[in-house]
C-alpha cells in the first residue's frame, strides 16, 4: 500500500525562499518631535490691528510699532534697548568728539540754545529775583555744556523755585511758632517784669542805627530761629540795656539818665507831700517801677562819685 502526503500548497506556488542576508527592509525614520508637531507661538495668530490695540490713542507709539513686522520683533527690540542701556551703549546722537557743525546741528534739533543764554519758560506770574538770576547764570553754563534742552532746564528751574517756596512757607510757619514759644518762655521767666524787660530790650536796639537794627531783626541763630525769638538773646539785650542805662524803660530817659531819675524821684516826693496818702503812687505800678530804678541809679552815681 502506498501512502500519499497532503499537498502543502494546493495552488502549486513555489516555496518561498529565505531572504538573502543583509537585505532586510529599511526602517522608516520616526516623526520629528517624538511624533507630535510643536504648536505655533501665540503671536503668529494675532489680529491685524494688534498694533492699534497696544498703542491705543497714542499716535507716536503706533508709528513706532508700525516699524516692526511682528510682535516678537518689537519685543526683541525692547530687550535689546534695555541691554544697551544697562551696558551704557546708548548714545546721545553725538559722536564722541563732534565737530562744531555737528554740535550746532544737534543743538538746533534738540531745543538747545547756541549759547548758555537760555530763555526759560516758567509758570505764569513767576519772576526771578536778581539773586536767583545770578545763581542760574552758573547753572546755565553747566547745562549748556551738558546739552540740556531749554524745555528741561525750564522744568528744573520751576521745580527749584517751587522747592524754595515750600521751604519759605515752612520757615514762616516755624517763625510764628518760635515767637509764641519764646514769649511763653520769657513770661514764665520774668513774670510781672516781662513788659518792662521787653521795653529795655527794644530800647537797646533803638540806640543803634536803623541799618544795624534791621540786620539784628533779620538775623537768625544756628538753629534757624530769629534772634529776637531767642529767649537767651532777648534776655541779654534787656540785662545789658538796664546795666548801661537803668532809665532805659522810661520814654526819653536814655539821653540824660540821671536827670530823668531825679525827675521821677521828685515826682514821687510831690505825690507824698500833697497829702493824698500816696494813692496815685500805689495805683500806678509803672511809676513804682520807675521810682525803684531811679533810686538804684541814684545810688550808683553816689558810689561812683565816692570812688572818684
Amino acid at each position: 500500500m502506498k501512502y500519499y502526503s497532503p499537498d502543502p500548497d494546493p495552488d502549486n506556488n513555489p516555496p518561498a525562499s529565505d531572504p538573502p542576508p543583509g537585505d532586510d527592509p529599511p526602517a522608516s525614520d520616526p516623526p520629528a518631535g517624538g511624533g507630535d508637531k510643536a504648536p505655533d507661538p501665540f503671536y503668529t495668530s494675532l489680529p491685524d490691528d494688534w498694533r492699534n490695540q497696544i498703542a491705543g490713542d497714542d499716535e507716536a507709539r503706533l508709528n513706532d510699532l508700525a516699524r516692526y513686522t511682528s510682535l516678537d520683533k518689537w519685543i526683541e527690540s525692547g530687550f535689546s534697548a534695555k541691554d544697551a542701556i544697562r551696558k551704557g551703549e546708548i548714545s546721545t546722537g553725538l559722536p564722541e568728539n563732534p565737530s562744531d557743525e555737528q554740535l550746532a546741528e544737534y543743538r538746533a534739533a534738540n531745543n538747545i540754545p547756541e549759547t548758555p543764554d537760555y530763555k526759560l519758560t516758567l509758570e505764569p506770574g513767576v519772576e526771578l529775583s536778581d539773586m536767583e538770576k545770578e545763581i542760574l547764570q552758573g547753572v546755565m553754563g553747566v547745562a549748556h555744556q551738558a546739552n540740556i534742552s531749554t524745555t528741561d532746564l525750564s522744568a528744573l528751574t520751576g521745580a527749584w523755585l517751587q522747592g524754595k517756596e515750600t521751604q519759605l512757607k515752612r520757615m514762616q510757619d516755624q517763625d510764628g511758632l518760635d515767637k509764641i514759644e519764646s514769649e511763653k518762655t520769657m513770661r514764665e521767666h520774668w513774670g510781672v517784669d516781662y513788659d518792662k524787660n521787653m521795653s529795655a530790650a527794644v530800647s537797646m536796639l533803638n540806640g543803634i542805627s536803623e541799618e544795624n537794627k534791621a540786620l539784628i531783626m533779620e538775623a537768625r541763630d544756628p538753629e534757624g530761629r530769629f534772634l529776637m525769638s531767642s529767649p537767651f538773646f532777648v534776655q541779654f539785650l534787656a540785662e545789658t540795656a538796664l546795666k548801661v542805662n537803668p532809665m532805659a524803660l522810661i520814654p526819653g530817659g536814655g539821653g540824660d539818665p540821671m536827670g530823668t531819675a531825679n525827675s521821677i524821684i521828685q515826682k514821687v516826693k510831690d505825690i507824698f507831700a500833697a497829702g493824698t496818702e500816696a494813692t496815685d503812687y500805689y495805683k500806678d505800678q509803672g511809676l513804682q517801677d520807675q521810682y525803684e530804678r531811679a533810686l538804684e541809679l541814684q545810688q550808683q552815681f553816689k558810689k561812683a562819685g565816692a570812688k572818684s
